[in-house]
């Protein structure tokens, strides 16, 4: 889940909530996955229709 300055991570039964910088505000999320052992979110500027 994503509000416009907050992300919403779930994995099982944890969830964790971060602050996004201001400069993500108004992006959109184009692909997020774990590499590695690590999460990675990609964000976009195209605006959903």
């Amino acid at each position: 889940y994503r509000s416009r300055d907050e992300l919403t991570l779930r994995v099982g039964p944890y969830r964790r909530n971060i602050v996004l910088p201001y400069a993500l505000w108004d992006l959109e999320i184009a692909d997020a996955r774990f590499e590695q052992s690590a999460l990675n979110i990609q964000f976009t500027k195209d605006a959903k229709p």
